[in-house]
């Protein structure tokens, strides 16, 4: 707990923010599941791959490797399994031509049934606001540090990053 919440200040926390044109960078899903490997850590990951940037891409089991929502890169499966209550997939590289490069689809105004299947990379998680900018986390929900994805009214992936416990 943070003392100086606890005497009635204001809680400050560092949120990072990395916006992303996905017509410039390739999006790409990793898992220990697939990939024969121990579970890493996003620096681990970002050198054994080469990548740019990296953020988790979901919540985890108890298993550390098995994505709580449905998570899939081509024809690797972490999780086939859509979650009832998660309510937005991120999607990237797109295999039938003319679909945005990566885009993040609500299951309640998206055709998300036929998309999915469109995408080469999709990943479910939770919707952390409606679409009017609400939030759908329960203000007095537990705390948790937040790793999550966020689209640009022009089409810009946003990858946001709270390592301080928030609600």
């Amino acid at each position: 707990r943070n003392p100086l919440r606890q005497a009635g200040f204001p809680a400050r926390s560092i949120i990072r923010a990395l916006r992303i044109d996905p017509g410039r960078f390739t999006f790409s899903l990793h898992s220990s599941r697939w990939e024969g490997c121990a579970p890493l850590t996003l620096g681990q990951w970002a050198q054994q791959k080469g990548l740019v940037a990296a953020i988790n891409a979901s919540m985890f089991q108890i298993d550390g490797v098995t994505s709580t929502g449905y998570m899939r890169e081509g024809k690797n499966i972490n999780n086939s399994r859509i979650a009832a209550r998660y309510g937005a997939f991120f999607v990237a590289n797109p295999i039938v031509p003319g679909l945005p490069d990566a885009a993040l689809l609500n299951r309640s105004h998206d055709d998300w049934h036929s998309l999915l299947p469109k995408y080469g990379t999709v990943v479910q998680n939770f919707r952390l606001m409606d679409r009017a900018g609400h939030p759908l986390w329960p203000k007095d929900g537990p705390l948790h540090a937040i790793s999550a994805i966020a689209q640009t009214c022009d089409g810009h992936i946003v990858f946001l990053h709270c390592s301080d416990p928030v609600s």
